[in-house]
């Protein structure tokens, strides 16, 4: 029974694998989904197309740092959706290694977290309100105190 619940939650993520080159040999069918892409469209060099124009020079430097000191990692980016909507993802990875040792390339699972980045954004925006609100109170109770 266990397994079966491993497996129905593993087949709702979206995985995904890269050779050393880079290049992208397996995305999960929840992947494709989520971005509308055909395996065509997006294995090789094609998945990288998805992500934001903004984010897309942050996500490569991160990718690279990590492949070249082959270590685990983990970045926050936005992907396309099939909708052409951005969703902020949390994207974590780690290097394969064949049976000999062989570098093989990463492997890593993408969760979408638009929803707790814009109720980050949404807390953000009240903090600082707040903040002003503050000053601003401060200001009013100090020049009536000092009359």
């Amino acid at each position: 029974m266990r397994e079966q619940h491993d497996v129905a939650i593993a087949e709702g993520l979206m995985h995904w694998s890269v050779r050393p080159d880079l290049s992208c040999d397996y995305l999960s069918p929840a992947w494709l989904e989520f971005t509308g892409s055909t395996p065509e469209q997006a294995l090789g060099d094609g998945w990288s197309r998805g992500v934001h124009p903004e984010d897309l020079t942050r996500w490569l430097d991160r990718c690279l740092r990590a492949f070249d000191e082959r270590e685990p990692f983990e970045i926050e980016y936005r992907l396309r959706r099939y909708d052409g909507d951005y969703r902020w993802v949390l994207d974590r990875a780690a290097p394969r290694y064949g049976r000999d040792g062989a570098f093989l390339g990463y492997v890593g699972c993408c969760i979408e977290i638009d929803d707790r980045k814009r109720a980050e954004h949404e807390l953000a925006c009240s903090l600082e309100r707040e903040r002003r609100l503050r000053i601003a109170t401060n200001f009013f109770v100090e020049r009536r105190s000092s009359r």
